[in-house]
């Protein structure tokens, strides 16, 4: 490197330099040592040089990001990255790779502390450096956001094929289906000449059968429902106005259920592109699941506020809560906790939300209640659509 051997150069003829010049040579150095720092914590990344014991060299402010670390925090002469670290499973590889004098380019790990993410760490040996203070630098870069867009298209990928497959399946059924509950239908007529104890005994049978046979079809009509792909129709819409049609329809079962609604909506929500009918069909799923939540009465506080450019909906139950097991797959196809849940609703909600440029949160405690919370974008007449929302 260019810097080392002007060093190795100054160093050689440091005794025939005059105190001056030796003095402009070090404010030089000293001045390119800080803006290299500058420009290093300036990177997203996270820039870390230590050596083979451990002692920190350098840190970069995305480093003491990444490591739950104040920026104003100071290193000591003796600070050591092992002690500075709060993850183990971080301290761990690092430990292990760098006694070893490993080279390690973007190799991807999971922490949990201080926050949960997903990192890229390199580890490079520095050139120059001799063995028993051999010097290492250290990359970290936050990969979640990468990580869990990857993981969502592998998702929608996978439920795309899922559905498609499903869908033409669950046509194949409804034919059949239908024929069932006309033949029923032919077999209860025929029962009604029968003498009663035949008619007695089949009619129970017969009732069952009826039953069963309404459930699949609903069962499947949600499922084509939940399936068919139906492009949104954007138009300026007021959120609050689509919430309270929303409360107003559901009006006869909240009061039968024993519940009140508490309306907390902020008044300065400007109107913004949405598909009316689709967000009241979120809404109405959201305050159907509140309802189940809460078997013996309650409270559900339906909230909105605008924070710059988005708009956040909150749906807040004190129902039974959803255990923590259960909390990542709510929002899949056919993963429902209720008894007779098809398991569809949280599903098409999250479809339309990412339809609309948002996406969906929840948080729940067994026996405290469940709150969702809506983002979405207020996108305005003036401004262009995405193209996928052009094509629709």
């Amino acid at each position: 490197m260019a810097e080392v051997q002007f060093l190795g150069k100054l160093l050689g003829r440091i005794d025939r330099i005059d105190r001056a010049s030796l003095l402009n040579y070090i404010r030089d150095l000293t001045a390119e040592n800080e803006s290299l720092k500058n420009v290093l914590d300036c990177l997203a990344a996270g820039v870390l040089v230590m050596d083979i014991a451990g002692k920190v060299k350098y840190l970069s402010r995305g480093a003491k990001s990444i490591l739950g670390l104040s920026h104003s925090t100071t290193l000591r002469n003796k600070s050591s990255i092992y002690d500075l670290i709060k993850d183990e499973e971080l301290r761990r590889f690092l430990l292990e790779h760098v006694c070893f004098g490993d080279y390690v380019f973007q190799y991807e790990i999971e922490i949990l502390l201080p926050h949960h993410l997903y990192l890229s760490v390199s580890i490079s040996p520095l050139e120059g450096a001799n063995s028993p203070s051999r010097d290492y630098a250290v990359l970290l870069e936050d990969v979640t956001l990468s990580r869990e867009h990857d993981r969502k298209m592998r998702e929608i990928q996978k439920l795309d094929v899922l559905t498609r497959l499903a869908g033409g399946i669950a046509h194949e059924i409804g034919n059949p289906l239908n024929s069932i509950g006309i033949h029923l239908k032919l077999l209860e007529r025929e029962l009604a000449s029968a003498d009663p104890a035949t008619q007695k005994k089949c009619m129970e049978l017969l009732e069952v059968l009826q039953s069963e046979s309404r459930r699949l079809d609903r069962l499947v009509k949600n499922f084509l429902k939940a399936t068919r792909r139906k492009f949104a129709t954007f138009k300026t819409e007021s959120i609050n106005e689509v919430i309270d049609a929303a409360v107003e329809l559901m009006k006869p079962e909240l009061k039968s259920a024993g519940i009140r609604v508490e309306l907390k909506q902020a008044s300065d929500i400007p109107r913004f592109l949405a598909d009316s009918e689709k967000m009241k069909q979120v809404f109405i799923n959201l305050i159907k699941n509140a309802i189940d939540a809460m078997p013996k009465g309650g409270s559900l506080e339906i909230g909105s506020e605008k924070r710059d450019s988005v708009c956040v909906l909150t749906f807040r139950d004190q129902g039974t809560g959803i255990n923590e097991r259960d909390l990542p797959h709510i929002f899949e196809a056919y993963y429902t906790t209720k008894k007779e849940g098809a398991g569809l609703g949280l599903m098409i909600v999250s479809g339309i939300i990412h339809e609309h440029g948002g996406k969906i949160e929840v948080q729940s405690k067994v026996g405290k209640g469940t709150v969702f919370k809506i983002y979405l974008p207020m996108r305005r007449e003036k401004l262009q659509l995405p193209e996928k929302f052009e094509k629709g």
